[in-house]
């Protein structure tokens, strides 16, 4: 059984750990330039620092505090694999960038 404060803790934490996702977003639309898919625009650049924050932060911590709950402890392992992938797709965005 999944304890108040364990959910309590829990929600507390998905508030607070979108924050910086939403922030890193703001940043880059107001003082990056914006977002850009195309291959040779610079803008790609800028879904690297998204994907780091939402893979290190929000997902992460999302499998951390997941951990000890066993009702829930299933979603630890399978929240990982999710922060691998942003993770790499933020790597990516790096060195590809780094490179045109």
């Amino acid at each position: 059984m999944v304890s108040i404060k364990h959910m309590l803790s829990l929600l507390v934490f998905e508030a607070l750990a979108i924050l910086p996702v939403v922030l890193i977003i703001y940043w880059g639309q107001k003082y990056g330039g914006g977002f850009s898919w195309k291959f040779k625009d610079k803008l790609k650049f800028n879904y690297h620092p998204v994907f780091m924050i939402i893979a290190f932060v929000f997902v992460m911590g999302h499998a951390v505090i997941t951990f000890p709950d066993p009702t829930i402890g299933t979603s630890h392992k399978e929240v990982h694999p999710c922060n691998t992938q942003l993770g790499c797709c933020g790597i990516c965005h790096c060195w590809i960038n780094s490179r045109t």
